[in-house]
């Protein structure tokens, strides 16, 4: 891949219109005041907001940069553009294929989580039941 056609995509990622949308943080204020047995649920609740913000947010950025790759690869041939996908193109692909999947799992990690503290704080008798970390799936969350 040439300098040339890096310089390419930067003037395509200038001009690519965006057309996604940014997933805001700090979207899940909690009361200034609350009980110590909140404490858990709001540091996790903070942590898993911000988390779940950074991979629909890199998403976003991702599926960007692709489709200003693909205006950057117009007009070349295929010889070169197999090159462009093998060096970079590639690797944002496979990252971006990916992201749904590790987003659905944070999601499920996060309700888990978050579940678990709230009926703890609620419920009285509360049954500690919760499976470990690497442990929690689908039915987890339910």
């Amino acid at each position: 891949m040439t300098i040339e056609l890096y310089r390419r995509y930067r003037r395509a990622l200038k001009t690519t219109p965006f057309n996604g949308r940014f997933m805001p943080y700090n979207w899940s204020p909690l009361p200034n005041s609350m009980t110590g047995e909140l404490l858990p649920y709001s540091q996790m609740l903070d942590d898993f907001a911000r988390e779940l913000a950074n991979s629909i947010n890199d998403l976003t950025h991702h599926e960007n940069r692709l489709r200003a790759w693909a205006s950057a690869l117009e007009g070349l041939t295929a010889q070169q553009i197999m090159a462009a996908q093998h060096e970079i193109v590639g690797d944002i692909a496979t990252v971006s294929l990916g992201l749904p999947y590790v987003i659905r799992s944070r999601f499920l990690f996060a309700a888990s989580h978050l579940s678990h503290q709230a009926n703890r704080a609620r419920l009285p008798d509360w049954v500690d039941d919760l499976p470990e970390d690497d442990e929690i799936y689908l039915e987890t969350a339910d």
